[in-house]
Order: structure tokens, then C-alpha cells, then sequence
């Protein structure tokens, strides 16, 4: 199922998939600039899902997510 998903996130150019320098067996996926630009819509959804339902997050934690756009650090 993961393997799948994965799949389909490189097909559609969401994230990359290399092999592991450390480990010729593993591979390593990261986000592209596509997929990193659904954070912002992302952490919105969270935001909306927190004030809305029932969470275990805290009042600041749910604040802190809607800081700065869902950004990753360092775009």
C-alpha cells in the first residue's frame, strides 16, 4: 500500500526517489518544489480540521500551524 502511494506521488511529481548513499538498498524520497507547495494547502486543512473536531493538539500548537503559510523552513 505505501509502496503504491509512493509510487504514484514520483509519477505525478510530487516527490523524488533516490538511492540511499548509506544503503544501496533503501531508497530515499523528498519533496519536489511541486509537492512542497502543497504545505500551505495542507496546513490550512489541518488548521480548519483542529478549530473544527475534536483534537488533542493545544491551542498554541494549533496556532503555530497557521504561522508563516505551512511553509517548510527555508522557502
Amino acid at each position: 500500500m505505501l509502496s503504491d502511494r509512493l509510487a504514484r506521488l514520483e509519477a505525478t511529481g510530487f516527490v523524488t526517489k533516490a538511492r540511499d548513499p548509506a544503503d544501496g538498498r533503501r531508497h530515499v524520497y523528498s519533496l519536489t518544489d511541486k509537492g512542497a507547495d502543497l504545505a500551505p494547502v495542507l496546513s490550512a486543512i489541518v488548521v480548519w480540521a483542529a478549530r473544527h473536531t475534536a483534537t488533542d493538539a493545544t491551542a498554541d500548537a494549533v496556532a503555530a500551524l497557521g504561522e508563516g503559510g505551512g511553509r517548510p523552513a527555508g522557502r
